[in-house]
């Protein structure tokens, strides 16, 4: 009985060991391929990539030093971000507003935003835009929490819901999509799949 626990001891390291070779092993390739895109200058892929590796073996030098490189590059990419949304956009509905759902986003979005460096200003009126006659205002928060793929554009809004901002490379069409809601300081949910949301066109 004793040679039997012995064995299954054995076999039980054994394939802890092998795990975590493989981890070590997924951890060294995640952090060179994001030195790899880094040094093409694929931030976002340089991001995800610094993530995938800590994630790898948290505790590990190799991931101390994955979570800072990941750290500074999502500061990064959330600046770039800024700059990109900073100026005036009015929202493009592809059908008429006619479902509750409908109306409940789009009365949460807003007609008419004007971006700044800190802060999202909703008009009802192109025209309200030049007197600066907002219906409200917040800052801008960007959500830190932890997410099943690694994000670093999902603003936080007054009322805890989440939306993810994302620019396309022409930096003409933003697409605001909701990706989950603040529960706490430390928990939030997150949208997978088919979130709503809308999309916006700069204007002057």
């Amino acid at each position: 009985m004793k040679s039997v626990y012995i064995l299954f001891v054995f076999l039980v390291s054994f394939q802890i060991f092998g795990q975590n070779k493989n981890l070590i092993e997924l951890q060294n390739y995640w952090y060179n391929k994001a030195k790899n895109d880094l040094n093409d200058q694929k931030i976002n892929s340089a991001f995800i990539g610094y993530y995938f590796s800590y994630e790898k073996v948290q505790n590990s030098s190799l991931g101390v030093k994955s979570l800072k490189s990941s750290d500074s590059l999502k500061n990064i990419l959330r600046k770039e971000l800024i700059k990109n949304l900073i100026g005036n956009w009015k929202i493009k509905f592809p059908r008429k507003i006619k479902s509750r759902k409908d109306k409940e986003q789009y009365n949460q979005l807003g007609k008419i935003l004007m971006i700044t460096n800190d802060s999202i200003f909703y008009f009802k009126r192109k025209k309200d835009l030049k007197i600066k006659k907002y219906l409200t205002s917040q800052k801008i928060s960007f959500c830190n929490l932890e997410t099943m793929f690694p994000i670093y554009s999902d603003i936080i809004h007054s009322n805890k819901i989440i939306w993810n901002y994302h620019i396309n490379e022409s930096k003409n069409i933003l697409t605001i999509n909701e990706s989950g809601e603040l529960l706490s300081t430390v928990n939030r949910t997150e949208i997978i799949s088919n979130p709503s949301g809308c999309i916006y066109h700069r204007i002057k």
